[in-house]
C-alpha cells in the first residue's frame, strides 16, 4: 500500500491495529493473563517479526507512513502517563509504615544496581559509539529493569481479590511510590544524554536543574489552581468542556515543557497527572473522559510503533541468547530480592514476602514506554531493545501464575474474600489496557 494516499493508509493502518489489539487483547483475557501482554504481542506481529517477515517491505507499514503512526503513538503515550500520575495518590503510601518505604525504596535501588553493572557485563550488544560513553546506557538499564507496571500489578491484586488484604494494601504501597522514582529516574538518565532527541541544546546540570525548577512549579503553583478547578467541578457536579479543555491545555503545557527541557515529554504529563486533585469524583470523571479513546485507539497505535521497532528474529545474534538469559536473571533477581527481602524484614511471612516479589516484578506496558524513550534516545541497540521487550512480556505473564503458586487458596478462601468495590478501587485499574473484562 505504499502507493496509496496518505490519509487512506493512516486510516486503514488504525483500523487494523485496532481490531489485532482487541483480539489479542481477549484471547490472552481468557486465559487469565493480562490483557495488554496481548495488545504488546499485536503490535510485534506487525512489525519485522511476523509481517514484514513475510513480505518485505513491509506492505501495511511502508517507512514513509511511519512518522504520522509515531506522532500519534507518542501522543497517546503521554495520555497514558497523564492518567498514570491521575491515579497516583498520595494516601496510598501514607499510613503503610516503615515496610511500605523499605519495599519501594529496595524494589528500585536493587534492580537498578544490578542493571547498571549488567551494562557493563553485556557490553559487547552495545554500539561502538555506546560503548565509548557507557555510563547513559548503564543508567538507562538500571532505571528500566527496576520499574514496576502500577496499572497491570493492580488489575491482578483485584482479579485474585487480594486488593484488601496486607499483601496487595502493601504493594500497591510500594509500586505507587516505584512509579515516581522510577519516572525521576528516567527524567535523571534523560537529561544526562549527551546527544539524541533529549539534548534540549543544554548541560545536563542545566536540565537538571529546569527540571527541579518544572517540578517546582507544577507542585507549588499549579497545583493550587488546580484546586480551583475542583471546586468549580464540585459547584457544577460535573466534568464540563470547558473544565476537561483547561484539563488538556495543563497537560499539554507541562509535557512541552519538559520536551523543551530535554528531560522527554512524558516526564511532564506525569507529573500534571500526580499534581491534579485527588478527590474520587472528580478523578473518577476525569478518568471516564479520557479513558476509552487513549485505550481503545491510542495505546495499540503506541504497540503498533514499537511493535515496528521490534525484531525478535534478531535477539539472538552474536551470543543474544546469553544475553538475554542475563538480562532476565538480573530483572527477576533484581525485583524480587528488592521486594521480598525488605518484606520478611518487616514482619511478613516468608509467603507473604515472596508473594509482593512476584507483584512487583510486573513491568507491562510501562516497560515497553521507558524502552522505546531509549531507543529513540540512543541509549540502547535495536536488539538490546528487542530482548528487553522479551524480558517485559515474559515477567508479566508470569505474575500471576507465581503467585498462584506461592500463595495457593482454596475455592473457600476465594468465596470469603471480601469483593472488590470497583467504584471504591477504580484509581487502582486506570486502563482497561490491563486486563479489565466488559
Amino acid at each position: 500500500m505504499d502507493g496509496a494516499k496518505p490519509m487512506l493508509l493512516l486510516l486503514v493502518q488504525v483500523g487494523v491495529i485496532i481490531a489485532l489489539a482487541r483480539a489479542m487483547g481477549l484471547l490472552f483475557a481468557r486465559m487469565r493473563q493480562p490483557q495488554v501482554i496481548g495488545e504488546m504481542l499485536a503490535g510485534i506481529l506487525l512489525g519485522p517479526t511476523l509481517l514484514g517477515a513475510i513480505a518485505t517491505p513491509n506492505p501495511l507499514f511502508p517507512e514513509s507512513s511511519i512518522g504520522n503512526l509515531e506522532t500519534l503513538s507518542q501522543f497517546g503515550v503521554v495520555l497514558f502517563l497523564f492518567l498514570v500520575g491521575l491515579e497516583f495518590d498520595p494516601g496510598h503510601i501514607r499510613g503503610r509504615g516503615r515496610a511500605a518505604a523499605a519495599i519501594s525504596f529496595t524494589s528500585v535501588a536493587v534492580p537498578f544496581a544490578m542493571g547498571f553493572g549488567l551494562a557493563y557485563l553485556i557490553k559487547p550488544i552495545f554500539s561502538a559509539d555506546q560503548q565509548e560513553n557507557m555510563l547513559p546506557s548503564a543508567l538507562f538499564l538500571g532505571a528500566a529493569i527496576s520499574v514496576t507496571a502500577f496499572p497491570v500489578l493492580a488489575r491482578i491484586l483485584a482479579e485474585q481479590n487480594l486488593t484488601r488484604t496486607r499483601i496487595g494494601v502493601i504493594t500497591i504501597a510500594a509500586a505507587a511510590f516505584n512509579d515516581v522514582i522510577a519516572w525521576v529516574l528516567l527524567a535523571v538518565v534523560v537529561a544526562m544524554v549527551p546527544t539524541g532527541e533529549g539534548n534540549g541544546g543544554m548541560s545536563p546540570v542545566a536540565r537538571l536543574g529546569l527540571a527541579l525548577l518544572f517540578v517546582g512549579v507544577m507542585v507549588f503553583a499549579v497545583r493550587p489552581l488546580l484546586k480551583r478547578v475542583e471546586a468549580v467541578f464540585d459547584r457544577q457536579g460535573r466534568l464540563s468542556q470547558n473544565l476537561l479543555a483547561g484539563v488538556f491545555l495543563v497537560v499539554m503545557f507541562a509535557a512541552a515543557a519538559t520536551e523543551g527541557i530535554g528531560v522527554h515529554a512524558l516526564f511532564g504529563a506525569f507529573i500534571a497527572g500526580t499534581v491534579m486533585p485527588k478527590k474520587s469524583a472528580f478523578v473518577r470523571e476525569l478518568t471516564e473522559k479520557l479513558e476509552d479513546f487513549t485505550v481503545i485507539v491510542l495505546l495499540p497505535l503506541f504497540f503498533a510503533y514499537a511493535g515496528l521497532k521490534t525484531d525478535l528474529r534478531t535477539i539472538f545474534d552474536s551470543g543474544g541468547g546469553l544475553y538475554m538469559g542475563l538480562v532476565i536473571g538480573a530483572a527477576c533477581a533484581g525485583k524480587f530480592l528488592g521486594a521480598a527481602l525488605p518484606a520478611a524484614l518487616t514482619g511478613h511471612t516468608v509467603r507473604e514476602s515472596l508473594s509482593i516479589g512476584a507483584l512487583m516484578n510486573t513491568r507491562g506496558l510501562m516497560e515497553l514506554i521507558i524502552l522505546t524513550i531509549g531507543l529513540q534516545l540512543g541509549v540502547i541497540t535495536p536488539q538490546l531493545f528487542g530482548i528487553m521487550v522479551v524480558m517485559a512480556l515474559l515477567t508479566t505473564g508470569m505474575t500471576a501464575p507465581l503467585l498462584a503458586l506461592i500463595n495457593p487458596r482454596t475455592a473457600a478462601d476465594a468465596a470469603l474474600a471480601e469483593p472488590v468495590d470497583r467504584r471504591e478501587y477504580s484509581v487502582l485499574i486506570p486502563v482497561r489496557c490491563c486486563g479489565r473484562r466488559r
